[in-house]
């Protein structure tokens, strides 16, 4: 549905087979996001006339023949220094929105929406961690897990929770992109975007040798995609191994 909001007014009015390799490319420079967006984004409507052909209500005659989709982005390797988030963390202005975004998503790895929807009703200080999956909702594909509150986190939240003036930890929603941009120009340091704390986040951990499921779990992730991800920072865990291959061999 997400998806469809933005597809519709290039698409709607069309039937697959008037759909073109060439429609699709002025749709991606009207859409003006990341190549992975866009793939996305029209690997979904072709699997509507597909699927649609499966059940027999659209002949495959009246389906397009398209080249591939858009390739994928390149993995966002963006990390931040502990010295960097010190710098961000000091030029934002204390107790603004930013500012408890900025400390949340640097101490929990949790994704933008999470953190923006997050009510104080989900933070439990006495057992002393937050619930990022509201009650009674479902969890989607982009799983919200129950992080600990850390200990450098906590004063943080507790002077948050005394001077709140209403039920958003945050502040809400609500753009916050472009005032992460300016606080990240500010502090000069680049490529301060929401993503970037939960990398940072996951990053740190994996550099400090915490199990990759336990990871998994934090972000909310499968192992396998912490694995393909963050399994480069743990090169000791196959110190041994490596070692072993020229056991015996002289020098």
């Amino acid at each position: 549905q997400n998806a469809w909001k933005h597809l519709e007014p290039t698409f709607g009015h069309l039937r697959p087979a008037q759909i073109t390799d060439a429609l699709e490319r002025q749709y991606g420079r009207s859409r003006g996001v990341a190549p992975s967006t866009l793939r996305l984004e029209l690997s979904l409507l072709r699997g509507v006339w597909n699927h649609a052909v499966k059940r027999r209500t659209l002949s495959v005659n009246d389906t397009p023949a398209l080249g591939p989709l858009p390739e994928q982005s390149p993995p966002r390797d963006r990390w931040l220094s502990a010295e960097e988030t010190s710098r961000v963390l000091a030029v934002a202005p204390e107790m603004s929105r930013v500012w408890k975004f900025i400390w949340v998503a640097s101490e929990t790895a949790a994704r933008r929406t999470a953190i923006q929807d997050l009510r104080w009703s989900q933070v439990d200080f006495e057992v002393g961690v937050i619930h990022f999956l509201p009650p009674g909702a479902k969890q989607s594909r982009k799983r919200k897990a129950s992080v600990p509150i850390s200990s450098r986190l906590r004063p943080v939240l507790e002077r948050m929770h005394r001077e709140r003036t209403d039920e958003w930890v945050s502040g809400g929603g609500g753009k916050i992109n472009e005032p992460l941009r300016l606080i990240g120009k500010r502090a000069k340091v680049n490529g301060v975007t929401p993503h970037v704390f939960r990398h940072t986040a996951a990053t740190r951990m994996a550099r400090e040798g915490v199990p990759l499921w336990i990871i998994a779990n934090v972000l909310g992730n499968t192992v396998e995609q912490v694995e393909k991800v963050y399994a480069k920072w743990q090169p000791q865990a196959h110190q041994a191994a490596v070692d072993m291959i020229g056991k015996g061999i002289a020098a």
